[in-house]
């Protein structure tokens, strides 16, 4: 596996172009729209850039982030791209996600995990710097048990992004969770 911090001029040289877009196009769904290599975005079905850029203030550089949820990868791709070292959690292994193709093309190593991301803590990944936590909370069926387990990855001062769906008008004057199992 190529080191974590090839350029993107380095990737460019060991993989042409071509090779690349028929990677990407091997996988069946991607969830998100983002670059995977230069020139090739994939067809995913949201574009979470906007939440990358609200991000981009925390310092990612030498820290260590778990992603959790990672799907395909972008914001794991992002992270390391930022010099992280990202650890990922996803149900899927990551030949069925996307993530494998993305890890491939973009010359990064990921410490990648299939499981469970409620007993992610007992999995001895250690303690984070960051814990990515984006669009996972509404598909759990127990939300407050996962905002617990993430708390137990986060070291002290560790920082904690959650992206979540809200929609006040629906019950404007009650606290309501509503659970959506995946698909």
């Amino acid at each position: 596996m190529k080191p974590n911090n090839i350029g993107t001029e380095d990737r460019a040289q060991t993989m042409d172009k071509i090779e690349a877009e028929e990677m990407v196009k091997s996988v069946r769904h991607w969830h998100h729209t983002f670059e995977i290599y230069p020139g090739i975005r994939t067809a995913g079905t949201y574009d979470p850039g906007f939440l990358w850029a609200k991000m981009n203030s925390f310092a990612w550089n030498g820290s260590r982030v778990i992603d959790i949820g990672a799907s395909d990868g972008a914001m794991s791709k992002w992270a390391a791209d930022a010099g992280a070292k990202v650890t990922a959690i996803d149900f899927r292994p990551k030949h069925v996600s996307g993530f494998g193709v993305m890890e491939r093309l973009s010359g990064h190593s990921f410490d990648h995990h299939v499981g469970n991301m409620l007993t992610a803590p007992q999995m001895g990944l250690g303690l984070f710097d960051a814990v990515l936590f984006l669009g996972v909370l509404y598909h759990l069926p127990d939300p407050i048990r996962g905002l617990y387990a993430c708390r137990q990855l986060c070291r002290e001062g560790a920082s904690f992004f959650l992206e979540t769906w809200f929609e006040p008008e629906l019950f404007p004057d009650a606290s309501v969770v509503r659970y959506i199992p995946q698909g």
